[in-house]
């Protein structure tokens, strides 16, 4: 009997849970607010994000597992990474600020408009709470995730184990 190899390719494994650690990441809390709670990504754009980061993982666990990944599906992979790494940062992170002043700027415009006694008390107490909101874990872990779909498709040496080293000399 011959014995066949049937291990699974541990770089494909690693992209997979990258992967998939993503996708989870698209609906735990991105944002947190007082009195409203959280927001997760689902809510808003982790659903795109979700889907993209689909791709890597169909790409890993469809076809041979056993096979090392072609440069083709591992260009791919490293792309839509770095594209989800990028709208994360950029288009997440850095609109949050613009959110939060913009919340800020409509409150006192409707605080200075209305017939509040004390206008001055109300405008802090909803700056203070504007302020509060902050980024959540959900959205850092997206980041994180598409760092290592990145990494785990682009450098092959992390994934060598003794035995490939020694058929590759």
């Amino acid at each position: 009997m011959s014995k066949t190899s049937s291990k699974l390719n541990p770089q494909r494994i690693a992209i997979a849970i990258s992967a998939g650690i993503g996708i989870l990441a698209c609906f735990m809390p991105w944002t947190s607010f007082p009195i409203v709670g959280t927001v997760n990504g689902a809510s808003g754009d982790g659903l795109i994000y979700a889907g993209l980061l689909v791709i890597p993982l169909l790409f890993v666990l469809l076809g041979d597992k056993t096979k090392k990944i072609e440069k083709q599906v591992k260009v791919a992979n490293i792309l839509i990474g770095i594209l989800v790494i990028f709208c994360g940062i950029f288009v997440e992170i850095a609109n949050f600020d613009y959110k939060i002043k913009t919340a800020k700027q409509v409150s006192n415009r409707r605080i200075s408009n209305s017939s509040y006694i004390s206008k001055g008390d109300a405008e802090n107490i909803s700056n203070a709470m504007i302020s509060s909101a902050k980024i959540e874990f959900g959205l850092y872990l997206l980041i994180i995730s598409s760092i290592s779909v990145v990494v785990c498709s682009g450098v092959d040496s992390l994934f060598q184990n003794s035995t490939d080293k020694k058929k590759v000399k």
